[in-house]
């Protein structure tokens, strides 16, 4: 049997490994379990319930730590198992914040990179060297329904209100206060629309 732990404290987590799970999910030689910052919250349990992922799958504290895990696969840069043959960083997405570029990353074995562009970074900072065997690239995975076409962009565009005859640009910028949101463009702040400079 091959023990697997899924890192998932946020639905952006489990966004972004849905759709390899659901080819790994059912095999028989697999023991898939999840784990958290702390336990799941309950958004990303509600979001793995709602995939259809089991809760009884949770994982928790001593159990995750010092176990001994074939894999922990996780798009955050926290690693709370410290026994483990195989540890994937899948990331949760490219950002000029560089977050993931410090030395953690290097407790990771294999690192899913989504882009050249996070290649070179890692290279330039010292943190792996040109032509790491930890290098795999991959790609975003939970960008796949793009292209595999099991999305329908005219019922998705009808149920959003917007005329699909039309051409459509998806500006999907991080919260945080360095994002082009601030400067440009209207945001929804709770119950205060914020014009520029996030206010």
């Amino acid at each position: 049997m091959i023990d697997l732990l899924f890192f998932c404290k946020a639905p952006m987590n489990t966004a972004m490994f849905e759709r390899p799970l659901r080819r790994l999910w059912g095999d028989s030689r697999l023991r898939i379990r999840f784990t958290g910052a702390g336990g799941l919250d309950w958004s990303a349990r509600q979001l793995l319930e709602q995939s259809g992922f089991a809760k009884t799958r949770q994982a928790h504290g001593l159990w995750v730590r010092w176990k001994a895990w074939d894999a922990y696969i996780s798009p955050d840069i926290m690693q709370p198992c410290r026994r483990t043959r195989r540890a994937i960083q899948i990331f949760h997405g490219v950002s000029f914040k560089g977050k993931m570029y410090t030395p953690k990353i290097q407790s990771f074995t294999d690192l899913f990179l989504i882009g050249e562009d996070m290649r070179r970074r890692f290279v330039a900072r010292g943190l792996f060297p040109e032509g790491s065997p930890n290098f795999h690239r991959i790609g975003m995975p939970k960008l796949d329904a793009f292209f595999d076409r099991s999305l329908s962009r005219e019922q998705i565009l009808r149920g959003l209100g917007a005329d699909p005859a039309r051409p459509v640009i998806l500006y999907a910028p991080t919260w945080r206060p360095e994002s082009s949101l601030y400067s440009h463009g209207w945001s929804s702040c709770g119950d205060v629309q914020c014009r520029s400079a996030g206010r």
